[in-house]
């Protein structure tokens, strides 16, 4: 059963701006964009890329900085090659300024 974890406070990232957090010794890439916050693994499923450093975001999608791979954030779903495979995404929710996820 997934469990709310706080992540972050709302002001603690930018419009536009992703990062790498750790949740319960797991990466995850925390995503805002068009001021919608979204959650995923942070782990390329090409390559064990990290996604928040080593990626940019594109709209509601991030960009795997090392072999191009394209994700949406909303459904995870892999959009450009060499990625076949989607990352998993998480239920995120907003309660005043702090951010939960859903793991």
């Amino acid at each position: 059963m997934a469990h709310k974890t706080r992540i972050m406070s709302l002001n603690e990232i930018q419009n536009n701006e992703m990062r790498t957090v750790m949740v319960n010794n797991r990466p995850l890439l925390i995503a805002r964009t068009h001021d919608r916050v979204y959650v995923t693994d942070d782990t390329c499923s090409h390559h064990q890329c990290s996604l928040g450093t080593e990626g940019f975001l594109e709209g509601d999608c991030v960009i795997c900085g090392c072999h191009g791979a394209k994700f949406d954030l909303v459904s995870g779903q892999a959009l450009a090659l060499p990625a076949t495979e989607p990352v998993q995404t998480y239920k995120t929710v907003l309660e005043g300024d702090d951010i939960f996820v859903y793991i």
